[in-house]
């Protein structure tokens, strides 16, 4: 399984347990990371 997951989200009390589920179900995580040209 592959999950498409916004960062910041494991950032959030509600959420405390998302890195640990998703690591113990060994499901792939993908992010993008935004880039800031000044």
């Amino acid at each position: 399984m592959i999950d498409r997951c916004n960062l910041t989200v494991l950032d959030l009390p509600s959420q405390a347990d998302l890195a640990d589920f998703l690591a113990a179900n060994q499901v792939e995580v993908v992010v993008r990371c935004p880039i800031t040209v000044n």
